[in-house]
């Protein structure tokens, strides 16, 4: 790695969350120095802290020092890298700021990962829709495989999800699935294993994975075969698995135009107005971990993932929200179709 890589992860006090998740974007390191209106150290950020501040209802627009984590540890620019390293997995963390007795951070240590754990966790693709939103692109093509750049939008997620350590791959398929079947076959040419789950007819997007049941022990990732995002996927289970949630659905900030001005009315009077202001929502983005216990409450029929989230939050089961900021698009759309060959090409 650059040597002074490090240079280019300090971002100022004064910036917004959003100035934050821009750089952390932009660098591998997925970490950033955060120095006061002096150039002194103030803490650090990585996307850990940013996602917990979503959470907290925090939203881009908010000052970066709402998510700083000031007891960050560091040591002295006389300390060795191999003490750093010691301090770095004692404490179970990839970065050490060396900061001198000035509070100027003179530099960076790095604990690199030796090897990308394999997960044999399974991930499901659910590839079986229609895609009649695309028509005539999807008369001959199933939607999963339209491409973008040179790839189909499958072999995209699976790229990125093999990167994040997944090996076993099921892919639900109905419509047009000979073309995908024919396309990535087992799975060899990508070094991964890929089994197909056939639904004679489309059960909704989640009622087909109560045939996963018998075979599972561990918590799946489920994605529908639309979506694409650079996310790390391991972290989504990790996340999951860290809180003992029963179902984890992943979730994204995105910013609405009010075309209309607001009148503030009580007991009839208007007492306010208000000009036409953005506002933020939480959307679903397709992508779930569910643990294998809940599978059993899908009906075996027909059942889409909202309503079987609903159906788990009623059985009081814990559903809970894991917050992105990384791309990710659904290609559900025409416009949205020609936007991701910008965003993933």
């Amino acid at each position: 790695m650059e040597k002074n890589v490090w240079k280019r992860v300090i971002l100022s006090q004064s910036k917004k969350i959003q100035d934050g998740i821009k750089l952390l974007n932009s660098t591998e390191l997925q970490f950033i120095m955060v120095v006061d209106n002096k150039n002194k150290f103030l803490g650090t950020i990585t996307d850990g802290d940013i996602r917990r501040g979503l959470i907290k209802g925090l939203n881009l627009n908010d000052n970066l020092t709402k998510i700083v984590n000031k007891k960050s540890i560091y040591v002295g620019p006389n300390r060795s890298y191999e003490d750093a390293v010691v301090l770095m997995k004692t404490q179970m963390v990839r970065h050490m700021p060396v900061i001198d007795n000035l509070k100027k951070i003179v530099g960076l240590h790095l604990l690199e990962e030796v090897t990308n754990t394999s997960l044999s966790n399974k991930f499901v693709i659910m590839a079986g829709g229609f895609g009649k939103r695309l028509r005539p692109l999807t008369n001959r093509t199933p939607k999963p495989m339209l491409k973008i750049g040179n790839k189909p939008i499958l072999e995209h997620i699976i790229l990125n999800a093999k990167k994040n350590g997944f090996q076993n791959f099921i892919i639900c398929i109905h419509y047009l699935h000979n073309k995908i079947t024919k396309y990535f076959k087992k799975g060899t040419k990508h070094e991964v294993k890929i089994d197909y789950l056939y639904e004679k007819k489309p059960k909704g997007t989640a009622a087909g994975l109560r045939d996963l049941t018998v075979r599972n022990k561990k918590p799946i990732l489920v994605t529908n075969g639309d979506v694409i995002s650079n996310v790390n996927y391991s972290k989504i289970l990790e996340y999951h698995n860290h809180n003992k949630s029963d179902a984890t659905v992943v979730t994204r900030n995105i910013s609405q135009k009010n075309p209309y001005g607001v009148v503030k009315i009580k007991n009839g009077k208007v007492y306010g107005f208000e000009e036409k202001k953005n506002f933020v929502v939480n959307i679903n983005t397709g992508i779930y971990v569910l643990s294998p216990k809940v599978l059993k409450f899908l009906d075996k029929n027909r059942e889409d993932m909202p309503d079987f989230l609903e159906k788990l939050r009623k059985k009081k089961k814990r559903v809970i929200a894991y917050p992105i900021y990384e791309n990710w698009i659904d290609i559900g759309t025409k416009p949205n179709l020609q936007n991701s060959k910008k965003k993933f090409s």
